[in-house]
């Protein structure tokens, strides 16, 4: 509200004051208003990047996990074909135990596969077990026995950390 012209004659110093504060006062609540305008856009701004970063850094994270399991993976399967190179051999050491029930070639052939334990070789379990197709090769069939189970073992299967190598090549009671 306007001073009447008697009363700014009457105090003009007291009205001139009065107008200045109202005038400091409405610049300082449009900068106030304009600060709080910026301190929101820069907590917007933060929080983009956070997110961004936050995003960018599991995506890292998970990138060095797959990595780190494709090298642990390499590293374990490294000596997958010397492994599968030297089945042959296993397999002649078994066919010559089958044929002289020999001990000291029993005493090897044990010493190698647990040497070979060691790089994650393993055995598959056959004759006795029930047919599972992810680690069985059925060669043949017999009305003799449990329907399902494995009677006998032809060829053995081996598994290198898990992941079959060979399938065990097995003959299968079905009726």
């Amino acid at each position: 509200m306007l001073p009447s012209p008697s009363e700014y004659t009457k105090n003009p110093i007291k009205i001139e004051m009065q107008r200045s504060l109202e005038r400091n006062s409405r610049v300082y609540k449009e900068m106030f208003n304009d600060a709080q305008k910026k301190y929101s856009d820069a907590i917007e701004k933060l929080t983009k990047l956070t997110d961004a970063y936050l995003r960018e850094k599991t995506e890292v994270e998970n990138f060095i996990k797959i990595k780190d399991r494709e090298v642990e993976l390499s590293k374990k399967n490294a000596n997958e074909k010397l492994l599968k190179d030297f089945l042959p051999v296993l397999d002649s050491i078994d066919a010559a135990i089958q044929a002289e029930k020999d001990n000291n070639l029993i005493r090897i052939r044990d010493q190698m596969l647990g040497v070979l334990s060691k790089y994650g070789l393993k055995p598959i379990k056959a004759e006795g077990s029930r047919f599972d197709p992810y680690l069985h090769e059925v060669v043949g069939v017999t009305a003799d026995g449990e329907d399902g189970m494995i009677k006998y073992e032809v060829q053995r299967g081996y598994t290198l950390n898990d992941g079959v190598l060979r399938t065990s090549k097995v003959i299968v009671v079905k009726r």
